[in-house]
């Protein structure tokens, strides 16, 4: 290709064709360069280079049109020739890892300085036991003196004064880049516009107004992006102007992450993140969605450190909430799901099983066979296997650049793992079968990650083709394709570089969105003001990146995104007529959900504008041609194919014409990568000079279980049951209607073998964890010849392994082959957001009888052999003294529930399927002792403890844990701890099981699935009648929330693992007889050995989201004034204690109030002599300024203008501070 680059460029810069000019379409990426350069005759060329060289060159982008502009004798680049360059860059994404972007300030509405860092509460991972939250991109705030309604009434007057002092000190402190976020302004954006005068005044260059950044509702998480663009975009102008300045007078276009282009001046960091991956997008797509014999495509782009995967099927799928490197980002991207998984990805093995990934090994030292002493990946995996060839790959390796690929250091790195295996299990297995178990693995979790995007989303992706790119696609594409099903895959004569081939098939676009929140039927005739609006600011910025646009030319698409009243995801549609746009959402929401909701209001969401310039650059070919079955090949090399080497035949790409038909097994080698067509494929090259690789015949045959525990294949199972629930958590989310599941993602799901033993629960709610077995059990047990094919059950009895009455179980049993009895379970629990009771809501404070608390139910049957039993559970709904008062929702939920078990249902059936039924119980059974040795592991490593902490209403959780090193087991005894209480702190005996498996779980450093084997060498010694197990009637609400937070910290304190967390959910409802809101509200994290507990963090039994405070003032009659962090409540130590919050609401209408909290009395302890954190604090502030200190629990009727001040505690202190 080198000698062929220069023959051309030579010709072409001394023949008569010198005005002609040259394309290059560029993806600067964090490792490589990708340039492919279209020359005056109209053909390509590409050519890869390191990013980064700076022996050698200063930049790559240069260097890469140097190649081709330069002539032997190296004269200066003659720009003229040169007629556009697009390019596609890493930079943004680059500048938000390693943290290196402009020191940025922060000003926002007085009351929420603390708002973006506090975001949604939730942690990261909820088994961490030191959570750690991004670091702020901004390195200072200021609050500003202002607040207009929801509906833009001015309730605080901007004070310009005290504005115009802050951004003077901010501006001499050397700020140059402001982020100006204020409530409401989405809409009401008049104090923003203000204070961009007065910052322009002051001198600031750089300002960032959110309501420019990002017109859509929702303070956080366009408090973000506004944030985000403010911290890149300066850079990112400071880089596009040294390309502009080295390429003069030539048009150069930037991709954005929406799979648009725009130019230099329009380049924004907000937009700029998935720059690099859009380009691969746009490629596969637009040079495949023409063939109509594919009902859609699958995208997989598989490089050294991950592997980027997308769905399309009529057209391209866009968010826009996207989180990119820890930040959450509100701008339309392409919907690409990015996982770890890569060629450089490491393969290890942790002492059970073999692991792959998520660390890589990176450019350097990279993967061992690059002889620079790095650890085994999947690359050498590929190489050991005959996958790849060292003879196809340059001399680029080794310390000096000059040498092949080491295989010999691959095997070395390989045998490092294989001795740790066989010393483990005694047992045979070879290198070989190391490195195909590995790719394996990572083989399914490159198909989870498609199913995610796919089949989750209720996509039929049978029909579908996967399209491959990316340098190590190749070799996995064809395993991957039968994980899915899938009968067709493409690979692009450019696939090695289609991200950067992609740059000239993308249009100049723009997208502009803009949120609305209004009902459909009331607003629908006034929506053309809006597009009118959005369309002109899309064509003044199209008209902007391409002054010689035709207007008339310019493509418009109207898209309006609908949804159901007081939800959050909405389903975008073309716009249409009223009746079409409502026929369009119910028949995708329906696809999608499986459901409608009867009688709901719909509300337009967003409505969006896209604009472009249409860019008809790719003509497919249609002329046929000639199959040619008689190919020579190359030549030969050993590969690794049904546990033996096999000489198989190898043909080099180059040298491949249309027509040209193989049989697999065989090898393709391009120019830096090779792709592998495994046995039961063939493939043919098209027209297009494309590989069309396709399926011969469904391989139905069972993958047989030799009995004996292989740790590849644990792996694999482990990931396999842990993908079941959490598809089934995502299909819950998105089926439910309530804010409590969909937003606050309160629920749960798990699957369960033949007898209610947990196999995997999806980590969603802690409370959860490990509870549910309990309740699938007494099921199993009450309805013992009454399960069939097609039946639901549906549990809450608290008694009876249910937790507290609004967490409604709905159980599932899995029927196999016609068997008379279950084979499996999945189950799903949810917190309901009222099922009865006294108060609304469902989570009175003070309860004495569990009928006080809402509906019962004992397992009874939601659905029959397929039929929903709604008579049935409306009578046990409404039958009792304080009757559910919402039914329509709780069938809703319901529903969500039962399709949520229909996905786990569907997904082990097909697992059984594909290994049988024998090697999935095998492996379920195997995950189990997986969980219990990783358990007695850690048991081996801690000491005997005992610890007593009392509650807010006087009673005692005492503890005495005693460990047998010896047996690697433990008891956990609560003998003492406070008889049953007569108010409604009662813990039902579930909810201990979960916080002891929580515990456990929490201090294994490595990922197993959470499942009944992590109890197996626990014994658990519980009271009868005491707060921990009581007994028929005892309320037990604040037993879940609470309780459950004071037993994990007595746990950790008799351990001496971690001082006590902020030990409370703070539970806080408000609502009348139309409605109930409930939210929980975080505090500080307890300190640990290393470790400063986190500030403002969801600890330990839960992990729900807050709604934001705009989405909260725009539904509810409330006003939030301020939620912030509360300085210095943290308890002191070596090791301090984490910050709680105040939260301040404010009321605008006559409501009954409910809080249900603890350590309001007693302080979260510190342990090994750190200091206690500051109790929590609830205030009530009448309109007329009056304050009242409420209880730890109480509930209160509020009027307009009265105020609930709720200041949660922060957590213990770690170890004695040292003194001077």
């Amino acid at each position: 290709m080198k000698y062929i680059n220069i023959f051309i460029r030579r010709n072409l810069l001394t023949n008569n064709i010198l005005y002609n000019k040259w394309d290059f379409w560029i993806d600067r990426g964090g490792t490589f360069t990708d340039i492919v350069a279209k020359d005056p005759l109209g053909k390509f060329h590409k050519k890869k280079i390191l990013s980064y060289n700076p022996s050698l060159y200063k930049d790559s982008i240069i260097e890469g049109i140097n190649y081709f502009l330069t002539t032997k004798s190296k004269n200066k680049l003659n720009y003229k020739l040169i007629n556009e360059v697009r390019i596609g860059t890493t930079i943004a994404t680059n500048t938000l890892l390693t943290r290196t972007g402009d020191k940025t300030c922060l000003f926002i509405t007085k009351g929420f300085k603390d708002s973006l860092q506090i975001g949604d509460q939730t942690r990261p991972d909820i088994f961490a036991r030191k959570i750690l939250k991004n670091k702020n991109l901004y390195s200072k705030v200021f609050e500003i003196h202002e607040r207009l309604s929801s509906k833009g009434k001015v309730l605080l007057k901007l004070d310009l004064s005290k504005a115009k002092k802050s951004m003077k000190i901010a501006f001499n402190k050397g700020y140059k880049s402001i982020a100006i976020v204020l409530m409401h302004s989405w809409k009401h954006p008049k104090h923003e516009k203000i204070l961009r005068v007065i910052a322009e005044e002051i001198g600031f260059k750089n300002i960032y107004l959110s309501h420019d950044t990002a017109a859509l509702i929702g303070l956080n998480s366009r408090g973000d992006t506004t944030v985000v663009n403010a911290y890149l975009t300066p850079k990112l102008n400071r880089y596009t102007s040294e390309i502009n300045n080295k390429i003069k007078n030539t048009r150069i276009l930037y991709m954005q992450s929406s799979g648009g282009l725009t130019s230099s001046s329009n380049f924004e960091g907000k937009d700029a993140v998935l720059s690099g991956p859009a380009g691969g997008v746009i490629a596969a797509v637009e040079t495949n969605k023409k063939i109509n014999k594919y009902s859609g495509l699958i995208g997989l782009d598989m490089g050294g450190t991950s592997t980027d995967v997308f769905h399309y099927e009529n057209s391209y799928e866009r968010s826009l909430e996207n989180t990119v490197a820890g930040n959450k980002i509100k701008v339309p991207m392409l919907n690409i799901n990015t996982i770890a998984a890569g060629g450089g990805s490491l393969v290890s093995f942790d002492g059970l099983k073999i692991n792959v990934g998520p660390e890589s090994a990176g450019a350097i030292p990279g993967p061992a066979c690059y002889g620079l002493g790095g650890p085994a990946t999947i690359t050498d995996c590929n190489l050991v296997l005959g996958y790849i060839q060292t003879s196809n790959f340059p001399k680029i390796f080794g310390s000096k650049g000059k040498s092949s690929l080491n295989i010999n250091a691959s095997i070395k790195a390989l045998k490092v793992i294989l001795r740790k295996i066989q010393k483990k299990f005694r047992k045979t297995m070879t290198i070989y079968e190391l490195a195909l178990g590995s790719i394996n693995i990572a083989n399914e979790n490159m198909a989870n990650a498609i199913r995610h995007i796919s089949i989750e989303k209720g996509h039929d992706i049978s029909k579908h083709a996967l399209i491959g790119y990316g340098a190590a696609a190749g070799q996995h594409i064809c395993n991957i394709a039968n994980s899915l099903n899938l009968k067709t895959i493409i690979v692009h004569p450019f696939a090695s570089v289609l991200s950067a081939f992609g740059m000239g098939y993308a249009e100049i676009k723009c997208i502009k969105t803009k949120t609305i929140e209004k009902n459909i039927d009331v607003y629908f005739s006034y929506i053309h003001e809006d597009f009118n609006k959005i369309e002109n600011l899309a064509l003044k910025e199209l008209k902007k990146n391409d002054p010689s646009a035709n207007l008339k030319k310019i493509k418009i698409i109207k898209s309006i995104g609908l949804k159901y009243e007081k939800t959050d995801s909405f389903i975008t549609i073309p716009f249409d007529k009223i009746s079409l746009c409502l026929k369009s959402f119910e028949k995708l929401y329906k696809k999608r959900y499986g459901f409608l909701h009867s009688g709901k209001n719909i509300i337009i969401d967003n409505i969006s504008i896209e604009a472009s310039i249409n860019n008809n650059i790719y003509k497919v070919k249609s002329k046929k041609f000639e199959k040619n079955l008689k190919v020579k090949n190359e030549g030969y090399c050993d590969t690794f194919i049904n546990n033996n080497f096999k000489s198989i035949k190898t043909y080099k790409r180059i040298n491949l014409k249309a027509g040209d038909f193989i049989f697999g097994p065989a090898i393709i080698f391009e120019e830096d990568s090779s792709i592998f067509i495994t046995e039961n494929w063939n493939c043919h090259v098209d027209q297009n000079k494309k590989i069309i690789i396709s399926k011969m015949h469904n391989n139905l045959n069972k993958i047989k279980n030799n009995k004996k525990v292989d740790p590849v294949r644990l792996e694999i199972f482990n990931n396999i049951f842990m993908s079941i629930a959490e598809e089934m958590g995502t299909v819950l989310k998105n089926t439910s209607y309530s804010i409590n599941i969909k937003e606050r993602l309160d629920f749960s799901c798990a699957l369960f073998d033949n007898k209610g033993g947990l196999i995997a629960n999806a980590p969603h709610i802690p409370i959860h964890l490990g509870a549910m077995s309990e309740s699938i059990k007494y099921v199993i047990k009450k309805n013992i010849n009454n399960i069939f094919d097609g039946d639901s059950f549906i549990h809450n009895n608290p008694y009876k392994g249910g937790t507290h009455l609004p967490d409604i179980t709905v159980i599932t049993p899995i029927f196999i082959s016609n068997q008379k009895k279950p084979s499996f379970y999945v189950a799903s629990r949810a917190h309901h957001s009222d099922i009865g009771g006294i108060t609304p809501g469902s989570m009175p404070s003070m309860s004495k009888h569990i009928d006080e608390e809402g509906a019962v139910f004992n397992g009874e049957k939601i659905v029959s052999k397929g039929r929903l039993n709604e008579e049935i559970i409306l009578e046990i709904f409404n039958n009792n003294a304080y009757p559910a008062r919402d039914t329509k929702s709780n069938l809703s939920d319901l529903e969500a529930q039962l399709a949520a078990s229909n996905s786990g249902k569907n997904s082990l059936i097909r697992i059984v399927k594909k290994y049988g039924k024998t090697t999935v119980n095998f492996y379920m059974k195997q995950v189990k002792i997986n969980a219990e040795k990783s358990i007695k592991s850690v048991l081996s490593k801690l000491n005997n403890g005992k610890y007593e902490m009392l509650m807010d209403n006087g009673s005692k959780i005492k503890l005495k844990i005693t460990i047998n090193k010896k047996l690697q087991n433990a008891i956990f005894d609560f003998t003492g701890s406070s008889n049953q209480t007569s108010n409604n702190f009662n813990a039902p005996r579930a909810v201990t099981r979960s916080a002891i498996l929580y515990v456990l779980r929490s201090l294994v450093n490595k990922k197993i699935p959470l499942n009944d084997g992590c109890l197996k060498p626990i014994k658990i010694i519980i009271p009868k009648n005491s707060i921990l197990s009581p007994k028929f009637p005892a309320a037990v609400v604040a037993g879940n929330v609470e309780t459950s937070q004071t037993i994990v910290d007595v746990i950790n304190s008799a351990l001496k693992v971690q001082s006590a967390c902020y030990g409370t959910m703070s539970n806080f409802t408000f609502g009348n007889k139309d409605f109930g809101y409930y939210e929980t509200i975080c505090g500080g994290e307890g300190a640990s050995r290393g470790h400063n507990g986190t500030d403002a963090i969801q600890c330990h039994m839960t992990n729900t989201r807050l709604t934001d405070p705009e989405i909260l003032e725009l539904r509810y009659p409330i006003k939030i004034n301020n939620f912030s962090i509360r300085k210095n409540s943290g308890g002191k130590g070596k090791f301090k204690g984490g910050n709680g919050v105040i939260r301040e609401i404010e009321f605008e209408k006559s409501l009954t109030a409910v809080i249900l909290s603890n350590r309001r009395k007693v302080s979260p302890p510190g342990i090994l002599y750190g200091e206690k954190a500051q109790k929590g604090i609830n205030l009530f502030k009448t309109k007329n300024k009056k304050i009242k200190k409420l209880n730890s629990s109480e509930s209160i009727n509020v009027k307009k203008g009265d105020i609930i001040i709720i200041k949660t505690p922060g957590g213990g202190g770690y170890g004695k501070k040292a003194t001077v």
